[in-house]
């Protein structure tokens, strides 16, 4: 398995830390299809118990996130300010 992964023309090189993440196989938590305030809070739940938090957060800044729920933090509304 290769340590590099290019999503929308951003390429990570080390995203093993998303083995260990809380979220896995909670996509439609984090990324539903109608967000709401408690889709969101949900997932945000689910993070605060990831030991992985950190480094999801600072994925989602390097890589521009601007939807979902990246290390405990709305990245939807946080675009938005």
């Amino acid at each position: 398995m290769s340590d590099t992964l290019t999503v929308y023309g951003w390429t990570a090189t080390d995203l093993r830390w998303r083995q260990q993440a809380a979220c896995i196989g909670f996509v439609d938590t984090f990324f539903p299809d109608r967000p709401n305030r408690h889709t969101r809070a949900a997932a945000i739940r689910i993070c605060d118990s990831c030991p992985v938090v950190t480094e999801c957060d600072d994925y989602a800044t390097e890589a521009g996130e601007k939807m979902g729920v990246w290390g405990g933090k709305n990245w939807t509304k946080l675009s938005r300010l």
